[in-house]
C-alpha cells in the first residue's frame, strides 16, 4: 500500500474502513457529505489522539525565557502561495499551525506538502537583543535602532554570545555553505554561492554576473550563468555569452566556480553573525495578562511568567528517562518543579530559562509514525461510520481495529508517561 502523506490521503484511507469511494481530487472542497464530514472530524481528532499518548515524533524541545519588560510576540501571516519567501520566514497555514521557511526564494510550496518548510515549534515571545546574555538555541530576539523598524534573529547554537547584527569576519579556515554570509576588505559583505567553500578569498572570487549589456575588457573576470569564473579575450566584448563561446573566442573559460557574490538583498538574507539566522516575522506589541501573583521578571516579589510556545498541544515528561541508573542508598537528584499552568503560562519561582519538553500540534503526515497513522485512519473512520453507513456491524469492527492499531501505536512509538521519580532515595522508599 502507498504510504500516507497528506490529511486528504489519511481521510481516503478512513473511507475505505468505512467501504466508501475516496474524495476526487476536489479534496475536503468537493461538495459532497462525506468531504464535507472528513473536513470537520479530520483535525479535531487529530489533536484527539495527538493528545492521548507522548509520542515521539510530536514530542519538541524548546527555551522558554520569563516574560520581561519590552517584549514583543510573532504574528506569523497565513501563507500565500504568490509571497516569495527566504530562510527564516514564519507563516502559518489554514489550521492555525506555524512553520518556518528552510529554503531561499521559497514560492508556491505549501507548507503541510513541502519539504521547503519546517514545522516550528520554538518560542513566540522575541525578547530584546542584551549583550550581557548568553543564548540558548532557537531563542529570538530582536533589535530595534528606534525608527520603528525592527529585525528578528533566532539563535542557531547554545552559548551563543555573538552580536545578531555584528557580520561574521571571514576565515580562511572555516568552512562556509551556500547563503552563508561573511564580511571582508573592511565593510564589504559576502554571500556563498557554494556549499564547502573553504579558502576562497571573496574579494578574488566574486566577480559581477555576466550581462548581456555589459561591456568588458580584456582580462575582465565575470561569472557565467553555470557559476564558472570566465576571463575576456578581447575588448569591447559586448553581447557574447561566455557559456556558450564554445570555440573560446571571447572568453576563456577558468573552471573554476565562483565562490562568493556582492550582488544579493541584505533586506531578505540577513547580514549578521553566522550564530544568527534573521527571522521575517511581523511583531505586534505585547502586554501579558499575568496570572495572579505572577509578574515580569523585574519584580522580585512575584513569580515568573513563562509562554508557551508555538503549536503546543499538552506538556511532556521532563524527565522521561529519570531513574534508570538509581542505586540503592543513593539520592536520584531530582527535584520537584513548582510549574503551575495558569492562563496560558507556565508559572514558576524559576528566573534562568526552562528547558522546556512538550507534545506539539503536529500536522506533517509523512512525519508521524506509520501506526499512528493507520490509526488515525481508523478512528476517523469509527466516527464517521454511522453518518455514512448506518451500519451496526461495521461500526463494531472498526471499533476493533482501533483498540488494536492505537495500543500497538503506543507500545512502539509513545514515550514512557508514568509518574517521574520523587526526589527522595531509596532507601526511604523501600522503608515506605
Amino acid at each position: 500500500m502507498t504510504p500516507l502523506q497528506t490529511a486528504l490521503d489519511v481521510a481516503n484511507r478512513a473511507l475505505d474502513h468505512c467501504g466508501q469511494d475516496p474524495i476526487g481530487p476536489l479534496g475536503f472542497n468537493e461538495q459532497s457529505k462525506k468531504a464535507r464530514l472528513m473536513a470537520r472530524l479530520y483535525n479535531n481528532i487529530r489533536r484527539s489522539e495527538l493528545r492521548r499518548r507522548v509520542w515521539k515524533f510530536s514530542t519538541m524541545r524548546t527555551v522558554l525565557r520569563p516574560l520581561t519588560p519590552g517584549v514583543m510576540r510573532i504574528s506569523p501571516a497565513l501563507w500565500s502561495p504568490s509571497v516569495t519567501y527566504f530562510i527564516g520566514s514564519v507563516v502559518s497555514d489554514a489550521f492555525g499551525i506555524t512553520w518556518s521557511s528552510n529554503s531561499p526564494d521559497n514560492i508556491n510550496q505549501e507548507p503541510s506538502s513541502s519539504f521547503a518548510w519546517d514545522f516550528y515549534s520554538g518560542p513566540l515571545v522575541v525578547f530584546p537583543y542584551d549583550s550581557k546574555q548568553t543564548y540558548w538555541a532557537g531563542e529570538l530576539v530582536y533589535i530595534a535602532p528606534g525608527d520603528g523598524s525592527y529585525k528578528v534573529y533566532r539563535s542557531k547554537v547554545s552559548q551563543n554570545t555573538d552580536n545578531p547584527a555584528t557580520p561574521t569576519l571571514w576565515d580562511a579556515t572555516t568552512t562556509y555553505n551556500k547563503n552563508q554570509i561573511v564580511i571582508d576588505g573592511g565593510s564589504i559583505l559576502y554571500i556563498s554561492l557554494i556549499n564547502l567553500n573553504t579558502g576562497q578569498t571573496p574579494s578574488l572570487t566574486s566577480p559581477p554576473a555576466w550581462a548581456s549589456t555589459g561591456t568588458y575588457a580584456n582580462g575582465q573576470n565575470v561569472r557565467g550563468s553555470d557559476g564558472i569564473i570566465y576571463v575576456s579575450l578581447v575588448n569591447g566584448n559586448v553581447g557574447h555569452d561566455p557559456t556558450l563561446d564554445l570555440t573560446h573566442t571571447y572568453w576563456t573559460n577558468t573552471g573554476v566556480m565562483a565562490a562568493w557574490d556582492t550582488g544579493f538583498n541584505q533586506m531578505t538574507s540577513g547580514t549578521g553573525s553566522l550564530k544568527w539566522l534573521q527571522v521575517a516575522a511581523a511583531l505586534i506589541a505585547w502586554d501579558p495578562v499575568y496570572p495572579v501573583g505572577a509578574g515580569p521578571d523585574v519584580q522580585s516579589q512575584t513569580l515568573n511568567a513563562f509562554d508557551l510556545p508555538a503549536n503546543f498541544l499538552r506538556d511532556a515528561p521532563q524527565d522521561p528517562k529519570a531513574g534508570s541508573t538509581s542505586y540503592l542508598g543513593a539520592f536520584w537528584g531530582l527535584t520537584y518543579t513548582d510549574w503551575k499552568f495558569e492562563n496560558g503560562y507556565i508559572v514558576s519561582m524559576k528566573v534562568d530559562p526552562i528547558i522546556y519538553r512538550f507534545v506539539a500540534d503536529f500536522i506533517d503526515v509523512r512525519k508521524m509514525d506509520p501506526n499512528f497513522v493507520e490509526g488515525l485512519a481508523i478512528r476517523i473512520a469509527f466516527e464517521a461510520c454511522e453518518p455514512l453507513t448506518q451500519s451496526a456491524d461495521k461500526l463494531k469492527a472498526i471499533g476493533s481495529k482501533l483498540e488494536k492499531f492505537m495500543g500497538e501505536a503506543g507500545i512502539m512509538n509513545g514515550i514512557e508517561t508514568g509518574p517521574v521519580e520523587p526526589p527522595v532515595d531509596d532507601w526511604l522508599a523501600c522503608r515506605g
